[in-house]
């Protein structure tokens, strides 16, 4: 943020404190303030935390059940336009998620019961298979997970219950933790939304429409814009992987929006992406 003196000054003093707290927590290895961050309940609101083997983009505070989730049908396009299919779906889903009004699980319809020796389980260890068989959830669930079980800044288990241990140590703190954890078992009385999408798969052969060729008469061999760079860099990796090949474009500006976007590239294909400047130093060549 130094060359963004703007930018900086919007940051209060409180964020900047938590900002330092938790990049000082064990296994947080780098520390990331976006543009609108401000104080939130521990760690700032709009901030991304980075450990050895995870980047976690929203650390807003104490409302853990914040999140979204996939449901893929096999409905077709005409019984999704139909009423009462629509409302039966929805049923199914309400059915299925413990929600309701009031705090924790107490006034949630089908809500689970966590107490705080539970909770200290789901903590430092995830879904473990007892954790599932405790609140009724079948532990195979577990294995579709991306993050589902927890390890500390070490890859132990271990490390996360002494970091509880210390941090419910002071007068008080085990009650605070005990209430959070009651607040598990259901996803709460706040808003909940619900979207359905259609999708259409064409033949793979559009797929590969985006291709080298599609690149240099679009933009003439000429040098592409650093914002029109960022948005290509994945639909190009998509199409190349597709089986398009391998494509290049140049620009300008490299931006970090850009180089981000070469990093999940590389995250998913090592080695399939490339930026280099040239010489003149003026522009970069980019490859996927």
């Amino acid at each position: 943020m130094k060359d963004m003196p703007a930018i900086r000054a919007t940051f209060d003093a409180k964020c900047i404190q938590q900002a330092i707290n938790s990049r000082c927590a064990p296994g947080v290895t780098d520390l990331i303030l976006n543009p609108d961050a401000h104080c939130g309940y521990g760690a700032p609101v709009g901030c991304v935390l980075v450990s050895p083997t995870h980047i976690y983009p929203g650390p807003v505070g104490v409302d853990i059940k914040c999140s979204m989730s996939l449901l893929q049908l096999d409905l077709p396009e005409d019984a999704m336009s139909d009423k009462a299919t629509r409302r039966a779906v929805i049923n199914a889903i309400l059915e299925r998620t413990p929600t309701g009004t009031g705090r924790g699980q107490r006034q949630a319809r089908k809500g689970r019961h966590v107490d705080a020796t539970l909770g200290r389980t789901v903590v430092t260890q995830g879904a473990a298979p007892e954790v599932c068989a405790e609140l009724g959830i079948p532990p195979e669930w577990a294995r579709r997970c991306e993050d589902s079980f927890h390890t500390g800044h070490d890859g132990t288990a271990d490390a996360l219950r002494d970091r509880l241990d210390r941090t419910t140590a002071a007068p008080g703190a085990f009650d605070i933790f005990a209430g959070k954890m009651r607040q598990l078992g259901s996803y709460g009385g706040g808003n909940h939304f619900g979207e359905c999408e259609i999708v259409r798969i064409q033949d793979t052969a559009a797929t590969k429409t985006l291709d080298q060729k599609t690149v240099d008469e679009s933009f003439d061999n000429a040098d592409i814009g650093g914002h029109m760079a960022d948005q290509l860099m994945v639909p190009l990796a998509i199409a190349s992987f597709k089986g398009a090949g391998e494509c290049a474009f140049r620009t300008h500006a490299l931006t970090r929006h850009a180089a981000t976007n070469s990093d999940v590239v590389e995250l998913f294909a090592p080695g399939a992406s490339r930026t280099v400047r040239e010489e003149n130093g003026t522009r970069w060549s980019v490859q996927v």
